[in-house]
């Protein structure tokens, strides 16, 4: 029985060092769906992670599907073809991305930390025993699941900070809800896409996002016809 326990014990010890060297993608169905006002999004992707212990690259493409957004509308993601890429280094915490919003620049973010406060909730995802923390980010409220089990300080977007890999992200708003559908332990090369490219800081970002909503939000063409954009993503980009 001794010998058993110390057979389990050294099988797990050198189960986390083989991950800890290695690096895990880990598939996500990622949704946004606010429809608090005429300023929010709607979004549905297959999202995918990719990631060790040093840096990561995150995916995010179209889910094909239609979906009833309201009593008459619906949200129609058929024959859309984009691909959005963010590269994010753990140990300098930076993010750069290609998902500009019409801003037409990448962004580098090195401010978004988030405080979280961990509980003793725990749930099951995809086999794994994962904890509960909850947080605030960038104007909502977040539960994420995570499993140290996993030992990557990493998850979807730009959650991260916990001691695991975070497997599930939902806004208590109800809007964003990012779930690991799959999950592949395997060797992956890993490289900045972004070394050479110009970017806005986020604060720069903001500023433009500001301007060209303002844009949007006064045109007026034939007819008195109006456009909007989203204040809300993920992130709140205006209050």
């Amino acid at each position: 029985m001794i010998l058993n326990k110390v057979l389990l014990a050294f099988f797990l010890l050198f189960n986390t060092i083989v991950l800890a060297q290695e690096s895990i993608t880990v598939e996500y169905k990622s949704i946004i769906q606010d429809n608090k006002d005429d300023y929010g999004s709607y979004n549905f992707e297959k999202t995918k992670l990719v990631t060790n212990a040093t840096e990561s690259l995150y995916f995010e493409t179209p889910l094909d599907t239609i979906v009833s957004i309201g009593d008459s509308e619906t949200y129609s993601n058929e024959g859309m073809t984009y691909s959005k890429t963010y590269y994010k280094n753990l140990k300098n915490k930076y993010i750069i991305y290609d998902k500009n919003y019409g801003i037409n620049s990448n962004i580098k973010d090195e401010n978004y930390t988030i405080n979280w406060e961990i509980t003793e909730n725990t749930k099951q995802i995809l086999g794994y025993t994962c904890q509960e923390a909850t947080g605030d980010f960038r104007g909502r409220k977040y539960k994420a699941y995570f499993s140290q089990d996993l030992p990557f300080k990493n998850g979807p977007h730009k959650f991260d900070g916990l001691p695991g890999l975070i497997l599930e992200v939902r806004s208590l708003d109800n809007v964003v809800s990012i779930v690991a559908e799959k999950i592949i332990i395997e060797e992956s090369t890993i490289k900045n896409p972004f070394i050479d490219s110009k970017y806005n800081t986020w604060d720069e970002f903001i500023k433009k996002y500001k301007l060209y909503f303002d844009k949007v939000s006064n045109y007026r063409g034939e007819e008195g016809v109006t456009m909007a954009i989203a204040k809300r993503y993920i992130e709140v980009f205006i209050e």
